[in-house]
This record gives C-alpha cells, sequence and structure tokens, in this order.
C-alpha cells in the first residue's frame, strides 16, 4: 500500500507541473516526502532475524551479523494498528550496545496481548540476567 500512495503522490506532482500549477506539484513533492520519511522509520529499518540453539542471525539484507543468544539483554516492543515490532538489544564490547529491529509473524493471539515471540526471547533475557547474576 505505501507504494501505491507514494507512486499516486508523484503522479499528482507531475501532473500539477504539467498543468502550469507549480502549487500542487510542490504538495505532490512535499506529500510525497513525507509519506516516504514515515514509510522508511516504520519499516525499512527492518532487520531478518534468524535464531538456532546458540546463535542470533540478523540481516539487513546486505550482511548477516552472527550474535550469542546469550548477549541478548533487553526486548521491546512497540504497537503501530496491528503490526508489532520488536526491538533487540544485545551486550557489546563497544561503547554502544547493539539493537535490531525486526517485525514477526502476524499471530491472531497477538492482536490483544504479547505476540508469543516477545514472551520467547523475554525468556531468554531472563535466563540470561539470571545467568549474568
Amino acid at each position: 500500500m505505501p507504494t501505491i500512495f507514494l507512486g499516486l503522490l508523484l503522479l499528482m506532482a507531475l501532473f500539477g507541473f504539467i498543468s502550469g500549477t507549480p502549487t500542487g506539484g510542490i504538495a505532490g513533492l512535499f506529500g510525497t516526502g513525507i509519506l516516504g520519511f514515515v514509510f522508511y522509520l516504520l519499516f525499512m529499518r527492518l532487520n531478518s532475524v534468524k535464531m538456532d540453539e546458540r546463535n542470533f542471525y540478523i540481516s539487513n539484507f546486505r550482511r548477516t551479523e552472527e550474535l550469542s543468544i546469550s548477549d541478548l539483554i533487553e526486548v521491546s516492543t512497540g504497537h503501530f494498528i496491528n503490526a508489532q515490532r520488536i526491538w533487540l538489544t544485545f551486550r557489546t564490547d563497544e561503547p554502544l550496545n547493539k539493537s535490531f529491529l525486526f517485525m514477526p509473524y502476524f499471530s491472531l493471539e497477538a492482536i490483544f496481548s504479547t505476540h508469543p515471540t516477545v514472551k520467547e526471547l523475554s525468556s531468554i533475557v531472563e535466563k540470561n540476567s539470571d545467568m549474568k547474576h
């Protein structure tokens, strides 16, 4: 859907400039820019996350990082309409911890409660914090 809206706004800008009313064209470009920015903030930063018994494999579709499950220190989530996004934060040797954003599979159970993926990842965080103490 965002692609359709972006395309329609760009067409509006094009027709605005062709018709000789630059106001319509500028409004279309402005709307395209704002919608593109919102689309980027909500979805373009998403990563692909896979997990096995020992590691997370997090890909931004250009490169893949392998991070140990024992380094997971925080799981946080936010809601936007029905799309739930999850942030994973890992302990690193660098001055700042690494955080990654992804969107889990759709779950009807998650509409009115915590997503099963968040529950599973939160239990890993609890286990990691118990091991460190």
